[in-house]
Protein backbone atom coordinates (compact mmCIF):
# COMPACT_ATOMS: atom_id res chain seq x y z
CA UNK A 1 0.00 0.00 0.00
CA UNK A 2 3.12 2.61 0.57
CA UNK A 3 5.35 1.63 -1.09
CA UNK A 4 7.88 4.19 -2.28
CA UNK A 5 8.60 2.79 -5.26
CA UNK A 6 7.59 4.81 -8.72
CA UNK A 7 7.77 1.69 -11.22
CA UNK A 8 5.63 -0.29 -8.30
CA UNK A 9 2.70 2.77 -7.85
CA UNK A 10 2.69 2.52 -11.87
CA UNK A 11 2.45 -0.90 -11.92
CA UNK A 12 -0.37 -0.84 -9.19
CA UNK A 13 -2.46 1.74 -10.94
CA UNK A 14 -2.21 -0.09 -14.14
CA UNK A 15 -3.81 -2.98 -12.40
CA UNK A 16 -6.81 -1.11 -11.12
CA UNK A 17 -7.32 0.44 -14.15
CA UNK A 18 -7.62 -3.00 -15.92
CA UNK A 19 -10.13 -3.78 -13.02
CA UNK A 20 -12.06 -0.85 -13.41
CA UNK A 21 -14.46 -1.99 -16.13
CA UNK A 22 -15.15 -4.99 -13.54
CA UNK A 23 -16.55 -2.67 -10.71
CA UNK A 24 -19.69 -1.15 -9.49
CA UNK A 25 -17.64 2.30 -8.50
CA UNK A 26 -15.70 3.88 -5.93
CA UNK A 27 -18.92 4.57 -3.82
CA UNK A 28 -19.23 5.75 -0.49
CA UNK A 29 -19.62 3.30 2.53
CA UNK A 30 -23.56 3.89 2.74
CA UNK A 31 -24.16 3.22 -0.89
CA UNK A 32 -21.57 -0.29 -0.83
CA UNK A 33 -23.45 -0.92 2.24
CA UNK A 34 -26.87 -0.67 0.73
CA UNK A 35 -25.99 -2.16 -2.29
CA UNK A 36 -24.55 -5.63 -0.30
CA UNK A 37 -27.45 -5.72 1.18
CA UNK A 38 -29.56 -6.31 -1.88
CA UNK A 39 -27.33 -8.14 -3.60
CA UNK A 40 -26.48 -5.22 -6.45
CA UNK A 41 -23.00 -6.18 -5.40
CA UNK A 42 -21.62 -9.57 -4.64
CA UNK A 43 -18.31 -8.51 -3.26
CA UNK A 44 -16.69 -5.07 -2.24
CA UNK A 45 -14.43 -3.64 0.21
CA UNK A 46 -16.19 -2.06 3.89
CA UNK A 47 -15.74 -0.72 7.35
CA UNK A 48 -15.88 -3.81 9.38
CA UNK A 49 -19.29 -2.42 11.26
CA UNK A 50 -20.85 -1.33 8.48
CA UNK A 51 -19.67 -5.38 6.99
CA UNK A 52 -21.28 -6.14 10.48
CA UNK A 53 -24.62 -4.27 10.11
CA UNK A 54 -24.88 -5.72 6.04
CA UNK A 55 -24.92 -9.36 7.79
CA UNK A 56 -27.31 -8.26 10.10
CA UNK A 57 -29.66 -7.61 7.45
CA UNK A 58 -29.00 -9.94 4.92
CA UNK A 59 -27.75 -13.59 6.45
CA UNK A 60 -26.39 -14.24 2.68
CA UNK A 61 -23.29 -12.00 3.80
CA UNK A 62 -19.57 -12.71 5.24
CA UNK A 63 -17.34 -10.26 6.61
CA UNK A 64 -13.39 -11.15 6.52
CA UNK A 65 -10.14 -9.69 6.02
CA UNK A 66 -8.42 -11.37 2.90
CA UNK A 67 -5.18 -13.58 4.10
CA UNK A 68 -2.78 -11.15 1.55
CA UNK A 69 -4.12 -8.37 4.43
CA UNK A 70 -6.10 -5.17 3.64
CA UNK A 71 -5.65 -1.47 4.71
CA UNK A 72 -6.12 -0.51 8.14
CA UNK A 73 -7.95 2.25 9.67
CA UNK A 74 -9.13 3.70 13.22
CA UNK A 75 -11.79 6.15 13.98
CA UNK A 76 -10.53 9.42 15.85
CA UNK A 77 -12.19 12.69 17.08
CA UNK A 78 -10.14 15.69 16.90
CA UNK A 79 -10.42 19.16 17.75
CA UNK A 80 -9.29 22.16 14.97
CA UNK A 81 -6.62 24.63 16.75
CA UNK A 82 -8.41 27.33 15.65
CA UNK A 83 -12.00 25.57 16.95
CA UNK A 84 -14.45 28.77 18.91
CA UNK A 85 -15.55 26.19 21.49
CA UNK A 86 -12.95 24.14 22.23
CA UNK A 87 -13.81 23.32 25.87
CA UNK A 88 -17.07 21.96 24.61
CA UNK A 89 -15.41 20.14 22.34
CA UNK A 90 -13.34 18.12 24.98
CA UNK A 91 -16.07 17.55 26.74
CA UNK A 92 -17.52 15.66 24.46
CA UNK A 93 -14.46 13.81 23.91
CA UNK A 94 -14.40 13.20 27.44
CA UNK A 95 -17.83 12.23 27.81
CA UNK A 96 -17.58 9.59 24.44
CA UNK A 97 -14.60 8.25 26.58
CA UNK A 98 -16.45 7.30 28.91
CA UNK A 99 -15.76 3.39 29.29
CA UNK A 100 -19.74 3.07 29.86
CA UNK A 101 -20.21 5.15 27.03
CA UNK A 102 -17.94 4.22 25.09
CA UNK A 103 -19.16 0.67 25.26
CA UNK A 104 -22.98 1.27 24.41
CA UNK A 105 -21.25 3.53 20.77
CA UNK A 106 -19.55 -0.09 20.02
CA UNK A 107 -22.51 -2.01 21.27
CA UNK A 108 -24.89 -0.64 19.34
CA UNK A 109 -22.68 0.46 15.55
CA UNK A 110 -21.36 -3.18 16.11
CA UNK A 111 -17.61 -2.13 15.99
CA UNK A 112 -14.26 -2.44 17.56
CA UNK A 113 -13.15 -0.08 20.31
CA UNK A 114 -9.90 0.98 21.23
CA UNK A 115 -10.92 2.15 24.45
CA UNK A 116 -9.77 -0.70 26.68
CA UNK A 117 -11.33 0.86 29.52
CA UNK A 118 -15.27 0.21 27.86
CA UNK A 119 -14.12 -3.67 27.21
CA UNK A 120 -15.74 -4.75 30.40
CA UNK A 121 -19.21 -3.45 29.54
CA UNK A 122 -18.80 -4.32 25.72
CA UNK A 123 -21.03 -7.12 24.18
CA UNK A 124 -18.80 -10.80 24.70
CA UNK A 125 -19.59 -11.55 20.99
CA UNK A 126 -18.39 -8.33 20.08
CA UNK A 127 -15.23 -8.66 21.58
CA UNK A 128 -15.01 -12.35 20.22
CA UNK A 129 -15.34 -11.68 16.55
CA UNK A 130 -12.47 -11.88 14.55
CA UNK A 131 -13.37 -9.75 11.87
CA UNK A 132 -14.01 -6.84 14.60
CA UNK A 133 -10.87 -7.89 16.97
CA UNK A 134 -8.27 -9.93 14.38
CA UNK A 135 -5.60 -12.24 15.11
CA UNK A 136 -2.01 -10.35 15.22
CA UNK A 137 -1.01 -12.96 12.53
CA UNK A 138 -3.73 -11.08 10.55
CA UNK A 139 -2.76 -7.71 11.73
CA UNK A 140 0.57 -8.71 10.72
CA UNK A 141 -0.73 -8.30 7.21
CA UNK A 142 -2.02 -5.52 7.33
CA UNK A 143 -0.90 -1.55 7.11
CA UNK A 144 -1.74 2.15 7.55
CA UNK A 145 -1.79 4.20 4.96
CA UNK A 146 0.88 6.53 4.72
CA UNK A 147 0.66 10.13 4.18
CA UNK A 148 3.20 11.21 1.52
CA UNK A 149 5.33 12.84 4.30
CA UNK A 150 5.86 9.54 5.72
CA UNK A 151 7.27 8.15 2.41
CA UNK A 152 10.91 8.60 1.57
CA UNK A 153 9.53 10.08 -2.10
CA UNK A 154 9.18 13.53 -2.89
CA UNK A 155 6.58 12.91 -6.05
CA UNK A 156 4.47 10.06 -3.51
CA UNK A 157 1.62 12.32 -3.43
CA UNK A 158 1.29 13.77 -6.98
CA UNK A 159 1.51 9.42 -8.23
CA UNK A 160 -1.62 8.70 -5.61
CA UNK A 161 -3.42 11.86 -7.56
CA UNK A 162 -3.04 10.77 -10.36
CA UNK A 163 -4.30 7.24 -9.56
CA UNK A 164 -7.29 8.43 -8.25
CA UNK A 165 -7.94 11.15 -10.50
CA UNK A 166 -7.79 8.28 -13.91
CA UNK A 167 -9.51 5.56 -11.71
CA UNK A 168 -12.65 8.06 -10.86
CA UNK A 169 -12.10 9.20 -14.52
CA UNK A 170 -15.60 8.33 -16.38
CA UNK A 171 -14.94 5.04 -18.32
CA UNK A 172 -14.00 5.47 -21.94
CA UNK A 173 -16.09 1.74 -23.50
Amino acid sequence: INSDNVNERKEAMDLLLKQKPLLTGYLDIIDIRNKMISEEIWIAQIYSGEGMFAMDKNENLEYFIPKEGSAMWIDNLAIPRDAEHKETAEAFINFVLDPIVSSKIANYLWYANCNIAAAPYTNKEILEDPSLYPKEETLLECEFFLKGGEINHEGYENINNEIWSKLHAPSTK
